[in-house]
């Protein structure tokens, strides 16, 4: 039997990764302000 392919997660881990840190800038930049934090982790998407 053939082995399994096996995609390159590698990317994509790390993608998360930044992810993560961007969305704990964001909240620590607007601690106060859910609707803020919102709209500029909306605009990081749209730019990425």
């Amino acid at each position: 039997m053939a082995e399994p392919n096996h995609l390159d997660t590698e990317g994509f881990f790390a993608a998360i990764d930044q992810l993560k840190e961007d969305i704990a800038r964001i909240d620590s930049q607007f601690p106060d302000d859910p609707d803020r934090a919102a709209e500029e982790l909306r605009k990081l998407w749209e730019t990425e």
